[in-house]
């Protein structure tokens, strides 16, 4: 009897032993500031593309365009472009929500080229669309900067 007193007594004793302790212990790590979420102040390509979203959301079709990579440009009219992008966010009503869906990173992308690519899959809810999918496909230009090479909207 007396073993297993003195065995019990040296056994470490946490406070933080089983899912209790480990909800605390997690609460406690999210609450001082240790585990920051990644935003897309820390991913410059989503930052980039929430930069071209806002402009589309404003109405600033031409400007969003421009904003485009060289091969956006080199693959699109200016006025056809806008026109298209035009119609179809008029056709959906006003923007009023938009969540992350998914991401991708590819160096290899059909009908591309070789490049660094990062792909973007937002749930968008909008006045006549409650249920909208947004896929933009973001390049790297020559210095570095990333650029929207192609907005689709469904």
């Amino acid at each position: 009897m007396k073993e297993i007193w003195l065995n019990n007594l040296l056994e470490p004793v946490s406070p933080f032993k089983g899912r209790i302790g480990s909800f605390f212990v997690c609460m406690a790590i999210l609450l001082c500031g240790l585990v920051a979420p990644v935003g897309a102040e820390d991913n410059p390509a989503r930052q980039a593309a929430n930069d071209f979203l806002e402009l589309l959301d404003a109405g600033s079709y031409q400007q969003a365009w421009w904003e485009g990579s060289e091969y956006l440009h080199a693959t699109s009219d200016l006025d056809q472009w806008v026109k298209e992008v035009e119609t179809r966010r008029g056709l959906f009503g006003r923007f009023e929500e938009r969540s992350i869906k998914s991401t991708a990173s590819r160096t290899s992308f059909s009908g591309f080229p070789d490049g660094q690519y990062e792909i973007l899959l937002y749930d968008s809810r909008f006045q006549n669309k409650r249920r909208g999918l947004e896929m933009l496909i973001l390049g790297r230009d020559l210095y570095g900067a990333w650029r929207v090479v192609s907005y689709r909207l469904r």
